[in-house]
């Protein structure tokens, strides 16, 4: 959600409609799944939100969440999981230090994990309010 939440907000065009996207199919997926357990404020939900988007009737009367196809390529469940990995350790930096998840900070890692994450280096300096990422090794500095 830290990560969609940015692209809402300040994102491109392209990055809102794909944020919006993302956002509906799983907040509808979500209830879907919930639905069985918790009927009554599911329908509610769905009519309220969802129902002039969609066929069904009812939520109730709709099809399980289906796997979304998208093209990925070999390395995006690397990349994903080194995002969380220093997402992590930014956290845990934070809290040692005893300040704000909202807290500016300079960030150093190392080159090729920067390489690596060029693809989604706005959103790892959006959500760690990250203001300058220097090269090195590990390092969390506080603004």
């Amino acid at each position: 959600m830290e990560i969609v939440k940015n692209r809402v907000y300040n994102g491109t065009e392209e990055e809102k409609q794909s944020a919006f996207y993302t956002l509906y199919n799983s907040l509808l997926a979500i209830l879907k799944l919930m639905a069985p357990f918790t009927p009554f404020i599911t329908e509610e939900l769905y009519q309220n939100y969802f129902k002039s988007q969609e066929k069904d009737k009812s939520i109730h009367l709709s099809l399980w969440p289906e796997k979304f196809k998208i093209k990925e390529e070999k390395s995006d469940e690397e990349i994903w999981n080194l995002l969380l990995d220093i997402i992590s350790k930014v956290r845990m930096e934070k809290s040692k230090a005893q300040k704000s998840m909202k807290a500016e900070i300079i960030l150093t890692l190392e080159k090729d994990v920067q390489d690596k994450l060029k693809t989604i280096i706005s959103d790892l300096r959006a959500v760690m309010s990250v203001k300058e990422i220097k090269t090195g090794r590990f390092k969390v500095e506080f603004l």
